[in-house]
């Protein structure tokens, strides 16, 4: 049971990783695209 339960947290935790940095990256490519049109005019 306490294996199971490790392994679901452990889960549950990366997962939250994983969508903090996609976020993160969703940010900075929102931030280069900015630069890039603002670079374009």
């Amino acid at each position: 049971v306490a294996k199971k339960l490790v392994s679901n947290i452990s889960s549950i935790v990366d997962v939250e990783i994983n969508e903090s940095y996609q976020n993160e990256r969703v940010k900075n490519g929102k931030k280069e695209a900015k630069l890039v049109i603002s670079l374009r005019i």
